[in-house]
C-alpha cells in the first residue's frame, strides 16, 4: 500500500513540476508565439419574429395595465 501511495505521490509531484516548467517556458519565450488577432464577431440582426414578439408582449402589458381592476 505504501508503494502505491508513493508512486501516486511521485507522479503528482512530477506532474506539478512539469506544469511549472511549461509555464516558465511560455513566459520566457512568449514573444516567439504571437497570438493571432481574431476578427470581431458579427452582431446578430434581430429577425422579424423577434420584433413581432416584442410588440406582442408590449401590447399585452399595455392591455393589462389599462384593464386592471
Amino acid at each position: 500500500m505504501a508503494v502505491g501511495m508513493t508512486g501516486v505521490f511521485s507522479f503528482l509531484l512530477l506532474l506539478l513540476l512539469l506544469m511549472q516548467g511549461i509555464a516558465l517556458f511560455f513566459q520566457r519565450f512568449a514573444h516567439l508565439f504571437p497570438e493571432e488577432e481574431s476578427a470581431p464577431q458579427p452582431r446578430e440582426h434581430r429577425s422579424d419574429a423577434h420584433v413581432r414578439l416584442a410588440v406582442a408582449i408590449a401590447a399585452a402589458k399595455a392591455y393589462q395595465q389599462k384593464h386592471k381592476e
